[in-house]
């Protein structure tokens, strides 16, 4: 369940980049354009993603700690 929610806070706070890059770039808050093309792509391209990335690597992590377990188990 805690995997699950930082998967959600990870997509959430894309979002959170995203929207604030949507505001600068309409000038609602100040800021440079470059930054808000930055938070707003870097957002974007984090929402589909981190949430992946980290999946896959707590999977691994899984698999590596199953295979640490059998390992001890045969001697």
């Amino acid at each position: 369940m805690k995997r699950y929610m930082a998967l959600q806070l990870v997509r959430l706070g894309c979002i959170f980049l995203v929207m604030l890059g949507l505001l600068i770039q309409e000038g609602r808050i100040e800021g440079s354009a470059l930054l808000g093309i930055i938070l707003l792509v870097g957002g974007a391209l984090g929402f589909f993603f981190l949430p992946h990335t980290l999946a896959k690597r707590w999977k691994n992590l899984d698999v590596s700690k199953d295979e640490d377990r059998e390992e001890s188990r045969d001697e």
